[in-house]
């Protein structure tokens, strides 16, 4: 009779513990795509590429003859320091090129108001089956204050995708990179692999990095300048040239030295392919103590064009009256650029922060801001002499 009733209570507490393992055992993630709004409740995440994927959004694929293009933008999970996705998007086939480009992006560092060591930012493709679409991309973001490594950091960036035939345009990829104190400069020619009298060309930075000080180990710098600048390009019989110029000063010790890379996107066209129109906000013509934004449009130099897509080549963020501040978030481009509603204008949105009060757009000291880019506008094929736009 013990017997049983021993035999009895060791069933029940097997089952019991079975139940209630059930009970307590952990629900499983969700897996996905999650909208992370810009300022979400900070939460440290571990250094590694988050999961689940960021959100990103795409307009519709425009495609011309030899040239089509995707329009997107991507808004990170909170990470440290190194966040780095890879993505795979679906894109238009028969294209012999593809590659991706900056046009704006947006950084928030979560927890405060720091000292910045580096400033990293790019999209990078890695591969295109032009039978299928496939397209395989990767965004990195790199943004530290050695003193504060376990600060977390929310990313936007605004990117497009562009697609090229060989027999109406190619893509080459462009590196400069550079060292000194306060700003540095460097020239890069490389050679281009279409026709000589392929001479319709743009400009787009892919990747970029500013980083100060340079080469040891720091508790980072108070920022009052942050500037890169890859306007000056060209298309001469040596290739593509381009001249990269940058600034991170730190004004307490003007020796700091500081470094600086970009590598770029030049787009090179045959003739009737493409427009292009430079965009820019001059130095000094803009001055803003909150996040600065403006809507614009531009027109065409002729008509017919059959779509429109942005470049972006340059930005500078300086407080005034050589001002230094511990920073929080940072944002220089375009928000947002697309081909207009009537199909003619090139419509965008600038944007430019430098921010020094946390979880504010609105700053203690006011800053001097500029951006520049171009609108490229793609033609239809076999083009007529062309007309005016009114």
């Amino acid at each position: 009779m013990k017997a049983k009733r021993s035999i009895c209570l060791l069933i029940l507490s097997v089952i019991s513990g079975l139940l209630l393992g059930a009970c307590i055992a952990p629900t499983p993630e969700p897996v996905g795509t999650v909208a992370i709004p810009i300022f979400p409740t900070p939460t440290p995440t571990p250094t590694s590429i988050p999961s689940p994927k960021p959100a990103v959004g795409f307009g519709l694929p425009t495609i011309s003859d030899n040239i089509a293009y995707v329009t997107g933008k991507m808004t990170s999970l909170p990470c440290r320091a190194i966040c780095a996705y890879q993505l795979t998007t679906k894109l238009p086939t028969g294209f012999d090129q593809a590659e991706i480009f900056l046009t704006g992006w947006r950084v928030e560092n979560q927890r405060w108001t720091r000292t910045l060591w580096k400033l990293s930012l790019g999209v990078k493709s890695q591969y295109y089956d032009p039978t299928t679409g496939r397209f395989v991309w990767e965004a990195l973001a790199d943004v530290r204050s050695t003193a504060y490594p376990d600060d977390t950091y929310v990313y936007i960036i605004n990117f497009t995708i562009l697609l090229t035939k060989s027999a109406g345009a190619t893509q080459l990829i462009i590196s400069n990179e550079c060292s000194a104190p306060m700003g540095c400069t460097d020239f890069k020619v490389v050679p281009n692999s279409g026709p000589a009298n392929w001479q319709e060309a743009a400009l787009s930075i892919r990747s970029f990095s500013l980083e100060a000080p340079y080469g040891i180990t720091s508790t980072g710098t108070l920022v009052s300048q942050l500037s890169l600048n890859m306007t000056s390009w060209q298309i001469t019989s040596a290739g593509f040239e381009s001249a990269l110029h940058c600034e991170m000063p730190d004004i307490s010790s003007m020796s700091t030295m500081m470094h600086c890379s970009a590598e770029a996107i030049g787009l090179v066209a045959a003739p009737g392919e493409i427009y292009r129109f430079p965009i820019e906000s001059y130095s000094g013509s803009f001055t803003s103590g909150a996040f600065f934004t403006r809507s614009g449009d531009v027109r065409p130099p002729a008509l017919p064009v059959d779509g429109a897509f942005g470049a972006w080549d340059s930005f500078k963020l300086q407080f005034l009256n050589n001002i230094q501040s511990n920073t929080w978030s940072w944002a220089a481009g375009y928000d947002d650029s697309n081909f207009c509603m009537d199909r003619i204008r090139y419509c965008f949105t600038e944007w430019a922060f430098l921010g020094d009060q946390f979880f504010s757009l609105t700053n203690q000291f006011p800053f001097e801001l500029a951006n520049s880019g171009s609108a490229i506008w793609t033609r239809p094929p076999s083009s007529p002499t062309p007309p005016s736009p009114p």
